[in-house]
């Protein structure tokens, strides 16, 4: 199951909405758990224009790297949470250092 590309898209629709003036900038942020080792995420950006049109903005590859709770709680700072995905939801088992974290964020919540 090693190497596998899966796509992932979050709407930002009706009450997830927003408008972007000149300058302006939008922070958001979701999480998620997969069942293997991430190894570099990529991600990108489409923005609906007045006129109608689109514009597509491609964001730089990362590569994962070990990361602490902590960590991540730093790094939403500042941002919307737009929710969390457990694809071990999907009947598919999570690793077990990702079945851990997810019980504490459940727990915290």
């Amino acid at each position: 199951d090693c190497g596998k590309m899966f796509p992932l898209t979050k709407m930002t629709e009706g009450q997830s909405s927003y408008v972007l003036q000149p300058f302006q900038e939008h922070k958001f942020c979701w999480h998620v758990n997969v069942k293997h080792e991430l190894l570099s995420a990529a991600g990108g950006v489409l923005f609906g224009e007045e006129d109608g049109g689109f514009l597509n903005v491609d964001l730089p590859r990362i590569v994962a790297e070990d990361a602490t709770a902590d960590d991540v709680e730093r790094w939403r700072l500042g941002h919307k949470d737009m929710g969390h995905l457990n694809l071990g939801d999907l009947g598919v088992p999570l690793a077990p250092s990702l079945r851990a974290e997810a019980s504490r964020s459940a727990a915290a919540r």
